[in-house]
């Protein structure tokens, strides 16, 4: 997309650029294209995608030794979430940034890098997804995430982002039984079943459970 149709799209979902999403993560490799493309198709990079691509050289994650961005060394996850901000005076209430809010942010960012990066993690939440949840389980998270404009037939996707709302998504305001299509008390024992399984990573450890 050039600047102006990505600023269509924006304005077409209803929200702003302030608005339109508040915690990413990319991988390194997918920043790589993004660049490569922009300078194949003569767009030019905003302030903010100058910036990041900047830090991403100066940090040695990326290099352009033959005139093409690629990646240098490991293939790293980069995350971003906003500062607290209140509400803005006559602006959406969506707009506002809590410090749950903003934990929320980073702990369900956090969880997808753990995703992405800790091939043992990814494996043991694809085989949660396929052999511990109920069907029930999957219908709700797969109508929940379509209704936020997640791809469903996605089944990567799907697995990633069940994990992040289901065990890293504190903020009930964000994600909660009744998004999903279950009573407090089966979400609770779904959450269980995730822990008593052991999935191999230090997130448990280093953040303290909301449950």
């Amino acid at each position: 997309m050039s600047n102006e149709e990505l600023a269509d799209y924006i304005r077409a979902t209803g929200r702003t650029e302030d608005t339109f999403a508040y915690g990413n993560d990319f991988r390194v490799y997918e920043l790589v294209v993004f660049f490569n493309l922009a300078d194949f198709a003569n767009i030019q990079l905003n302030d903010q995608e100058r910036w990041l691509r900047n830090f991403l050289l100066q940090q040695k994650l990326i290099e352009k030794p033959l005139g093409y961005y690629r990646v240098k060394g490991r293939n790293n996850v980069i995350l971003s979430l906003p500062q607290e901000q209140p509400a803005p005076v006559g602006g959406p209430r969506t707009a506002q940034v809590t410090p749950l809010a903003r934990e929320t942010i980073l702990r369900h960012e956090l969880s997808h890098a753990e995703f992405f990066t800790n091939k043992a993690y990814a494996n043991y939440c694809r085989q949660f997804w396929d052999r511990e949840m109920s069907e029930k389980a999957r219908q709700g998270f797969l109508t929940f995430l379509g209704q936020n404009s997640y791809d469903a037939e996605n089944r990567e996707l799907m697995v990633n982002e069940a994990q992040a709302y289901l065990m890293h998504t504190p903020d009930p305001a964000a994600f909660n039984a009744r998004k999903v299509g279950l009573s407090e008390a089966e979400l609770g024992v779904l959450r269980q079943k995730f822990l008593a399984g052991n999935p191999p990573t230090a997130l448990f450890n280093e953040m303290p459970r909301f449950f």
